[in-house]
């Protein structure tokens, strides 16, 4: 396949950091991963893999209410099931609610380039939206092994945030751990503060609330 989809997460990216809806991430580290290294300078540029190597994609335009399970299940749905080792839906910690993009890492360029295919204009998300799906290169970290020295010290892992706001690995289609970081995580500003309101919020109660969380 000719490699015409040259276009990749650059400057206008960095504003990914809100969603279109107004919300913004609650975690910061989230906009390093789209900008472009071409606002770097030459001595801090990331070396990355060729262009013909590439397989991490930024998938923009979701629908708010997409969570990561629901991204999982429309990729599998779509004929992606095993094709991708990374998937991350940012979330609003508070509301629970996406940010409208997504980072997934495929297994191959076979398989990245099949969804730039079936993506890059989509509106089949099976909710009633108008998003329209714009897909990307990710410029930043580019394959699984960048991801995930980036994200297994990134905050959104922190023990205290929820497991539904945080990336994913997978092998073979199934959910795989996340290699243990290799210094001490700081829990986001945002999620601490959260859960502040959340202590004083229930501290009448009588009986503290059960969290049930779904796995993927």
């Amino acid at each position: 396949m000719a490699r015409e989809n040259t276009f990749s997460c650059s400057s206008d990216l960095t504003e990914s950091s809100a969603s279109s809806n107004g919300r913004e991430s609650d975690d910061v580290e989230t906009e390093l991963y789209s900008r472009s290294t071409a606002s770097q300078s030459p001595g801090k540029q990331r070396r990355l893999p060729p262009e013909s190597e590439w397989t991490t994609v930024m998938l923009k335009n979701l629908p708010d209410c997409f969570t990561r399970a629901r991204l999982v299940y429309l990729l599998s749905k779509e004929g992606f099931a095993g094709a991708f080792d990374f998937l991350y839906v940012p979330l609003c910690f508070k509301e629970k609610l996406s940010l409208c993009y997504a980072f997934i890492n495929f297994v191959n360029i076979e398989a990245a380039e099949r969804f730039w295919k079936r993506f890059h204009g989509f509106q089949e998300w099976g909710v009633p939206c108008r998003q329209v799906g714009e897909v990307c290169w990710c410029e930043r970290h580019q394959g699984l092994s960048s991801i995930i020295q980036y994200y297994r010290n990134n905050s959104v892992m922190h023990p205290d945030v929820p497991d539904e706001c945080k990336p994913i690995l997978l092998i073979a289609d199934q959910r795989a751990p996340f290699p243990p970081p290799t210094k001490k995580i700081k829990l986001p500003k945002k999620a601490k503060a959260d859960g502040n309101e959340a202590a004083r919020s229930g501290s009448q109660r009588i009986a503290p609330l059960m969290v049930i969380t779904v796995s993927w």
